[in-house]
């Protein structure tokens, strides 16, 4: 059985590359934290939950069995990427926009609609653009994949 080498364009391992180092430096921030708090009072589950939802999210939202949904489909996303298979674009794409969905419901308390359209632009600018971009990149490269 012979291993064939996968030939993905270069944005997909920039993209993909950036995703795995910021996962592992963050959970093994995550860990010296949690480490460096045995001696004294532990955090509670919903304190770590909330931590990792932040690091695989990018959002602060309120941990749900939907946002672990989400999170699980945006790391096999972005692991589908580095393989170059096309379910992954739609995997990728359809947490994305679940993520945005769930987003945008925790800011509907904007004083005024000018502030709340504000708010949407920072959030689309600020938290998704990386995730717009690599649902561009992988539409442009979709019949590529395999």
């Amino acid at each position: 059985m012979e291993i064939q080498k996968i030939r993905r364009p270069f944005v997909f391992e920039m993209f993909c590359g950036f995703y795995f180092v910021y996962w592992a430096i963050s959970i093994i921030g995550l860990v010296a934290a949690l480490l460096m708090n045995i001696g004294s009072q532990f955090p509670a589950f919903s304190i770590i939950a909330n931590r990792i939802n932040l690091i695989f999210l990018g959002a602060q939202v309120e941990v749900s069995f939907v946002t672990w949904l989400i999170a699980a489909g945006l790391v096999a996303g972005v692991i589908g990427y580095w393989l170059f298979q096309k379910w992954s674009v739609v995997v990728y794409t359809a947490s994305s926009i679940a993520l945005f969905i769930v987003v945008l419901t925790t800011i509907t308390g904007a004083p005024t609609k000018v502030a709340y359209i504000g708010t949407v632009i920072y959030i689309l600018a600020a938290v998704f653009a990386i995730n717009i971009a690599m649902i561009v990149v992988g539409a442009i490269y979709f019949r590529r994949m395999r």
